[in-house]
Formats: structure tokens, sequence, C-alpha cells
């Protein structure tokens, strides 16, 4: 999943990467439309008539490091039982996002999107149905609301083999025209705290263990969080990868339960890893896990 104000979205398009400048690359796209609307008996969400257009640029000042920029529009069509014909919200979002070297073992990597009508787009909001809602203000009409989502978040390679990191993140939506004036308990902010360790025993397997906590401040000021705990174990065997993973929910005042729970978990994945692959250093498929802190920070 990763943080929750980041961006993750799968869609068929058509795209252009242009690569002709050092250190450059431009890239364009037209990508099918996925709108997921708060309807009602008065709206729905039409056939979309329009794709989504985006584009990018980045700058690369060596292999780990850059800067990225890009940005979407898109046209939102729903229809209306107070109106005769189709009609459509403009949406837009941009966004900034980069990764870099801070010494020999730190790296550094982060991300911004602010705009409106993405919520399709973003982790968290993508599950509420919000890039168009009803307006209050304007009777038959909807509205894209604002919203941001952004994460930052540092590596630090305490060896070849084994690296932690730590990453905060933060979903935000925002009011307009009123809405949601009579849903207090509708989302507002989001917020996540991820911080794990990661060992790379072998080119082909990698075992890791988390902490996690997450907030939801909805827009009556109620809060409410929760705390996870992961352990994850996994290898490539004979051109399969061969994966195994503990997650246990739980509170402060569980620690001593859950910390037994944590120990027999990571026992168990290693008993899996030895009972598949009992010669793991014999094994010379490619890695398949890998760190990229740009995109998707695990």
């Amino acid at each position: 999943q990763g943080p929750n104000g980041a961006t993750f979205y799968r869609a068929t398009q058509l795209s252009y990467t242009y690569k002709g400048l050092k250190d450059f690359r431009f890239q364009a796209s037209i990508e099918a439309p996925a709108v997921d609307g708060t309807t009602s008996s008065q709206f729905e969400i039409a056939q979309q008539r329009m794709p989504d257009f985006t584009a990018s640029a980045q700058y690369s000042w060596n292999s780990s490091s850059h800067l990225r920029i890009g940005g979407i529009i898109r046209s939102m069509t729903y229809t209306s039982t107070k109106r005769d014909k189709a009609s459509s919200v403009t949406g837009y979002g941009v966004q900034a996002s980069t990764t870099f070297n801070l010494g020999k073992k730190w790296q550094a990597f982060g991300q911004v999107n602010y705009g409106k009508g993405i919520g399709q787009y973003l982790n968290d909001i993508s599950n509420l149905n919000v890039d168009i809602v009803p307006n209050p203000e304007k009777e038959g009409k909807m509205q894209a609301l604002p919203m941001l989502g952004w994460y930052a978040g540092l590596q630090y390679n305490i060896s070849p083999k084994i690296f932690l990191s730590s990453t905060y993140s933060m979903s935000r939506l925002y009011s307009e025209d009123g809405y949601p004036n009579d849903l207090p308990s509708t989302y507002r902010y989001g917020q996540y705290f991820v911080a794990n360790v990661f060992w790379n025993v072998t080119p082909n397997m990698q075992v890791g263990a988390e902490y996690l906590r997450g907030w939801r401040t909805n827009f009556d000021n109620s809060t409410n969080h929760a705390n996870r705990m992961n352990l994850l174990g996994f290898l490539i065997y004979k051109g399969r990868i061969v994966k195994s993973e503990l997650i246990v929910n739980t509170k402060t005042k569980h620690f001593i339960s859950t910390a037994i729970n944590i120990l027999g978990g990571f026992t168990y994945l290693l008993c899996i890893i030895i009972i598949v692959c009992p010669k793991i250093g014999y094994i010379h498929s490619q890695m398949l896990c890998h760190f990229d802190g740009s995109t998707k920070p695990q």
C-alpha cells in the first residue's frame, strides 16, 4: 500500500517518452479515465467523454538522484435529474517528487501532490468516491474538491545488505461551497508513519520488520488511530517468488503479547524459508524486490 499521501494508480494509456537531452526525460500520455464520485438519486456518474491528459519532466544528476515534475488535467462527466443534458467538471493535479543522496549512507525521498478531482490517484482518498461531489450551494451541479497528499522519508544504509528507513505521510480533503455540511463524519485528513529494517540475506532473499501507525480525523474533528507490526520474508526459488508475511494489529497495553507474536512469527518465517529452500546460498536467480524511495517506499 505505501504512504497514504502517495499516488498509485494503474491506467490503460498511450504514452510518448523523449530522452534526447542529457540527464532529462520528458513524457506525455493519454489515459483511459476512471471517475469515482459521491452519487445520489439526483446524480449519476456518466460515461466519460474525454481521456485524462498527463505530462512530466525529470532531471537526474546521478543514478540514484532525480527531481520530477508532473501534471494531469481531466474532464469528469455526470448527469443530473435537474438538467436535460450531461455536464462536466474539470479536474487537475500537479506533482513534484525527488530522491537524492545525503552522503554515502543516507538517501532522502519525497513526493507532493495537489489538485482538484484527483482522489482516484491518492492512496487514502481513492476509497472515498470524492473525485466529484454534490455542490450544496448550486442545485443540480457537482464540483471537484481540493485535495493534498505528500510524504517524506529517509533511508540509512547500515551496510550493503542492511538498511533502515522511515516515512511520514499525510493526505487531506478540503471543504468547498459548504461540502460536506451535512456529513460531519466524512474523512478530512489522514496521517501515516512507518519505520522498518530490511536485510538482503542473499541476492535472492530479503527479510524485514516494520512498525506502522495511522491516524484518521473527520470534519467533526473526531480522530481514530491504529498500530500495526509487519514481518516479511520472501525469496526467488527456481524462478518463482516465495513470500510469507505476518501482520499484527496491536495496542500499546498489549506490548508483551505482541512481542511474543512477533518472535513466533519471525521463527515461522525462517522455518518456511529453510523448508522451501535449504540451499539458499546456491540460488542464482535475479532478486526482484528492491527499494525505490521516489515512488513507493517499503
